[in-house]
């Protein structure tokens, strides 16, 4: 959505968090956002906290941001954080772990969306 704005005549700009320990946001969100031609600006991981205090980041923005990055992928025993916790798994059903794993992932995709929206938008709201 975000890459095919320019395209569509939108004007936006994106604020990337740098993500650590690798700073995936630094190098490659921004990397490929640049070379859509889409204004953006590299923040610390703490610095969203602060432009969502000033207004700059609105809580509609940061909910849509968060649901897209909670998807079952990074939870998933198919992951390879899900993987590792499978492979040092110890004196447990492997299978039962799996599942375990997978359903805490679905409920984590489901869940995730609602308890952003709690925590960001009914507060100001009221």
């Amino acid at each position: 959505m975000i890459l095919a704005a320019p395209e569509r005549g939108k004007k936006l700009s994106v604020f990337a968090d740098e993500t650590r320990p690798v700073l995936q946001g630094a190098r490659l969100t921004a990397w490929e956002l640049r070379r859509a031609r889409v204004p953006v600006t590299v923040i610390t991981d703490g610095m969203a906290g602060y432009f969502m205090q000033r207004g700059e980041i609105g809580a509609v923005a940061m909910i849509a941001a968060l649901s897209v990055s909670s998807t079952i992928v990074d939870c998933s025993p198919l992951s390879t954080n899900g993987a590792l916790v499978l492979a040092n798994s110890v004196g447990v059903d492997r299978e039962v772990m799996f599942r375990r794993l997978l359903a805490y992932g679905a409920v984590v995709v489901a869940v995730a969306p609602f308890l952003v929206w709690l925590a960001f938008v009914v507060p100001t709201a009221a």
